[in-house]
């Protein structure tokens, strides 16, 4: 946790986007967000899918359906989300 707290740090006092990968679970969602991590992939959103099937997925807004329990993703997630 050190390690990346003090990488997205760095990265935003040196003006870069941060982006992480390898995303599974709500509980790295909400440690991300609350670091102010600027994307997140992984297979919790998605597993890997060729570019037409991913397009047709947005479309259909597909990606909003995966489960997160009963707490509502958090609103840099949401906010992401919604410009997709």
């Amino acid at each position: 946790a050190a390690i990346v707290t003090a990488t997205i740090t760095l990265a935003h006092q040196m003006q870069l986007k941060v982006i992480a990968e390898g995303v599974t679970s709500p509980e790295e969602i909400r440690f991300l967000a609350d670091l102010d991590c600027d994307e997140l992939q992984g297979y919790f959103f998605s597993e890997a899918l060729p570019a037409q099937l991913m397009a047709e997925k947005l479309r259909r807004r597909e990606w909003q359906q995966h489960s997160y329990g009963s707490r509502p993703l958090p609103r840099q997630v949401q906010a992401r989300s919604a410009q997709c």
